[in-house]
């Protein structure tokens, strides 16, 4: 008997696979680096907070719904809807198979010594890609740290304290290639145990208020917070698709030995030291080579403010093949999210300002809708 779509992922009624994932709370950026200490110490000696390890790796929910169909997705819906990528991980389907139906797992898919942005060269290919990838390197793997369904038995409106309880029956399944988190309780042992895993080169650890329940598609102050290598926070944007004309004029000092030049009269593109190998060079102008090249000289990008998509400014530091590509196909690109780490982050004004943005990961796990701005 073939399941009615309207079903997929659903447990009890509930549509797990398109709810909205809790978002981490982030310290405003007018905080000076000895009031975010201050903050980061105070909440961990309320002793109203339980802590575990952050993995360098992609979020995702698995959800094996009351038709024992799995899926495993990711934190938010891509340009084109959900794209499930339990199939790109093989290695883990006697795992999915052993789960019982009804259940609702929160975890983060990550690889043993790399980065997230090893993931996204998996994740982000064809599935036969991805096996191939991970066969001739390193399998992915999954670390649990959430439950927020077993066995059709509800749990997301119960305290995180209850919900871990069931990391038990996680583990009991004893997988080659799942994890399941350990939680600290005590304020000296999460501690200790955050600096211990910054010193060996790990992410960080996320601390969660011990009566927090499941907030569905909320942030709320101080419930959930990331403490990773460095207090300074990064920030997700995205794409518009617009880019800017690169400066056409190169006016640097190297001009005897430049290579890119534009003749005017004959609306010519030369490509090496035309200007001391033509005998008529005066109508020889020294370009950039981005405009040489015709590649845009900087992206544009948004994020949702007030609900709304909205322009923040612009960034150069992209690849040289997303400025040469964006200029031909700019819709390719709307949408698409990244993570910035700028020096300076003022929220203060109705839209952000970045002091020395650069781009350090592209999230193929994003929506463009998740990119929020919150102002001081």
């Amino acid at each position: 008997m073939k399941m009615a779509t309207e079903n997929l992922g659903k447990i009890n009624g509930f549509d797990f696979l398109n709810m909205e994932a809790q978002k981490y709370w982030s310290m405003p950026s007018s905080y000076d680096i000895n009031k975010k200490k201050d903050t980061v110490n105070n909440i961990i000696y309320s002793n109203e907070y339980v802590a575990s390890e952050k993995r360098d790796g992609y979020w995702q929910l698995v959800v094996k719904d009351d038709e024992k169909n799995v899926f495993m997705r990711a934190r938010s819906a891509g340009v084109n809807g959900w794209v499930c990528k339990q199939d790109w991980l093989p290695q883990l389907s006697d795992f999915f198979e052993a789960l019982p139906r009804g259940t609702v797992l929160v975890c983060e898919v990550y690889i043993p010594g790399g980065t997230s942005k090893t993931i996204t060269t998996i994740l982000g290919c064809t599935k036969e890609r991805a096996i191939k990838r991970q066969e001739d390197n390193k399998y992915l793997r999954l670390s649990v740290f959430d439950v927020l369904c077993w066995h059709g038995m509800a749990l997301y409106d119960k305290p995180i304290v209850e919900r871990i309880k069931y990391l038990d029956q996680v583990r009991a399944i004893n997988h080659p290639y799942v994890d399941v988190v350990n939680y600290w309780y005590i304020p000296d042992e999460i501690h200790s145990h955050w600096l211990e895993i910054l010193a060996a080169g790990g992410e960080g650890v996320v601390l969660t208020r011990k009566d927090n329940h499941y907030e569905f598609g909320k942030r709320t102050a101080r419930h959930t917070l990331k403490l990773k290598k460095e207090l300074n926070e990064t920030v997700d944007v995205f794409l518009t698709g617009r880019w800017k004309e690169p400066t056409k004029l190169y006016t640097g000092k190297d001009v005897e030995n430049w290579n890119y030049w534009y003749d005017e009269l004959k609306e010519e593109r030369i490509e090496g030291n035309a200007m001391f190998t033509r005998i008529d060079n005066s109508s020889l102008t020294p370009v950039t080579r981005l405009w040489f090249y015709n590649m845009a000289g900087a992206v544009e990008i948004a994020m949702i403010i007030n609900g709304e998509p909205t322009p923040v400014g612009w960034i150069s530091g992209v690849s040289d093949d997303i400025r040469a590509d964006i200029v031909e196909h700019p819709d390719k690109y709307k949408g698409m999210v990244l993570e910035l780490q700028a020096m300076e982050i003022d929220k203060t004004g109705k839209v952000p300002t970045f002091r020395h943005a650069r781009v350090i990961n592209w999230r193929v796990d994003k929506s463009w809708k998740d990119c929020d701005y919150i102002g001081e």
